[in-house]
């Protein structure tokens, strides 16, 4: 399933002029019919300007060869555009090993979380929209909701839950959306935070959008060894450790404070970007050729030192040189208005 926005400029077919009253027709190279739109009008879908049709929200399937009728008041169908092929445009985060985000990063409708209610401890799958629409609170009532998993949007399957309800991020408190930015969000009171399907390994870059309840002070991240470590900040919500024989060594600026909303992106190219950044600013630099040679665990399951918690609504991965960090941030910032 792709669905699209598609922008023409329809000058061929029939010649025949879009406005506003007329309903259009998708189909593909075999004149089969993909889907119907309702006029400029009548349907929030489409629009007209000139020559130009945009439809937004359709559903193309696998089809790349396509062309647009229109339906005057009469019933009378002509072509707007002869035969075109549509090339979808490349979305920033095709190549992310794990995507776990409240928001539909890919449009497919699909069930972004698992909540859980304390009332009864029943559990539902909700999509991006239904978390703002009225169906999270309507199932969880009056009561607070938990996150058993953050389903991955990256069509890798690496999901991340936590079993123990104790240790549940919390996006719904009495009766009322947790929120950042009036974005949803879920919330770590120092001991929750979810588990990765399968450990992390290799990162080359890290993005991550959240809000400390506390102010912190980067003072570096460190970690040697084979054995699991918890750092203070970035690391109070992810768990990593080093391979048997290296260290891993983020100095960030001293001082550096967090207070508020922030997105967090760390690079550790082959080439290319290599250092930390906080809302797009550089605040450390780095050598290592891989970012975290394993991630176990997000958002705060703290086992070694105290944690005053953060508010978190995005964490995306990749594992591969082949992505777009200026994209990336700006996709995220666009969305979220972080800075």
């Amino acid at each position: 399933m792709a669905i699209v926005t598609i922008t023409a400029d329809l000058n061929g077919g029939d010649q025949i002029t879009p406005n506003a009253d007329l309903t259009y027709k998708v189909y593909n190279g075999s004149d089969s019919l993909i889907t119907s739109k309702g006029s400029a009008n009548t349907d929030a879908d489409v629009s007209v300007s000139g020559d130009v049709v945009t439809l937004i929200n359709v559903d193309i399937g696998a089809e790349t060869e396509i062309k647009i009728t229109s339906t005057n008041q009469f019933g009378q169908e002509a072509v707007l555009s002869d035969p075109f092929t549509y090339v979808p445009p490349v979305n920033p985060f095709d190549n992310a090993s794990v995507i776990l985000s409240l928001r539909d990063i890919f449009g497919t409708n699909n069930a972004v979380v698992r909540v859980r209610r304390d009332s009864d401890n029943s559990e539902q799958d909700f999509t991006a929209t239904e978390i703002t629409d009225g169906t999270l609170l309507s199932f969880v009532g009056g009561g607070n909701g938990l996150v058993s998993k953050l389903y991955d949007q990256s069509g890798n399957g690496n999901d991340g839950f936590e079993n123990t309800s104790t240790q549940q991020l919390q996006i719904v408190t009495s009766g009322a959306i947790n929120t950042l930015n009036v974005m949803p969000s879920f919330n770590n009171d120092g001991n929750d935070g979810l588990v990765l399907t399968t450990p992390l390994t290799q990162m080359k870059s890290i993005f991550m959008v959240l809000k400390p309840k506390a102010e912190w002070f980067f003072s570096g991240l460190q970690g040697n060894g084979g054995e699991f470590y918890r750092y203070r900040n970035i690391v109070n919500f992810i768990q990593q450790r080093s391979d048997a024989n290296g260290s891993i060594n983020y100095d960030f600026a001293s001082g550096e404070m967090l207070i508020d909303q922030v997105l967090i992106n760390i690079n550790a190219q082959t080439t290319g970007y290599q250092g930390a950044f906080i809302n797009d600013v550089v605040t450390s630099k780095t050598t290592q050729s891989n970012l975290l040679t394993q991630i176990d665990f997000l958002w705060g399951r703290t086992n070694y030192v105290s944690n005053t918690g953060i508010i978190g609504q995005e964490f995306i991965a990749f594992d591969t040189d082949n992505y777009d960090k200026d994209a990336i941030q700006n996709n995220i910032n666009n969305y979220y208005n972080i800075y």
